[in-house]
């Protein structure tokens, strides 16, 4: 049964790649989430108060040792920051211009999005540097030791690797 919701871009280059037969060792959308552990999602406007606010009275912060309002600005602001497997961390954002349309939701929706647009480059990057570090492996092993949980610049066992036909150190 078919779907009404329509794909997003990113489930149509999935599905042109595959359409294409195209199998060369790659990330999938699959492998980016994958290496998300965490999410969190907050505003300027909270992020500020929480290292200014020192006590001071809820929406106002103390800058100078004096008491000021947080800008309303800052309430248009959202951040996310996505904490990967390896402790590593990504940000994204997303910018309101006017207060009357500002939802929280989208605001997490959008800077999540962006934030995992990040994880993308890292990824590839990781991937080629894989790829580069094992070029007289043949082609099953170097399949193996590109997936993500792989930690092959670090093996103690490569053939085991190898036999098993997957990477066992993760």
């Amino acid at each position: 049964m078919e779907s009404d919701t329509p794909l997003t871009d990113e489930q149509c280059t999935e599905a042109t790649i595959l359409k294409a037969g195209k199998t060369a060792v790659r990330r999938t959308p699959a492998d980016i989430d994958a290496t998300i552990v965490s999410e969190h999602f907050f505003t300027a406007a909270q992020g500020v108060e929480g290292a200014f606010g020192g006590g001071a009275r809820l929406g106002m912060l103390i800058y100078d040792g004096k008491e000021k309002p947080v800008p309303k600005a800052l309430e248009l602001l959202t951040f996310c920051v996505l904490v990967l497997r390896n402790g590593f961390t990504v940000t994204g954002e997303s910018a309101c211009v006017r207060p009357e349309n500002f939802d929280p939701q989208i605001g997490r929706d959008i800077a999540r999005k962006n934030a995992r647009e990040k994880i993308w480059q890292l990824e590839g990057y990781l991937l080629k540097q894989r790829l580069h570090e094992a070029p007289a492996m043949p082609v099953r092993a170097v399949e193996i030791y590109s997936q993500p949980d792989c930690c092959f610049q670090y093996c103690a066992a490569p053939n085991l690797c190898k036999t098993a036909g997957r990477c066992v150190n993760g």
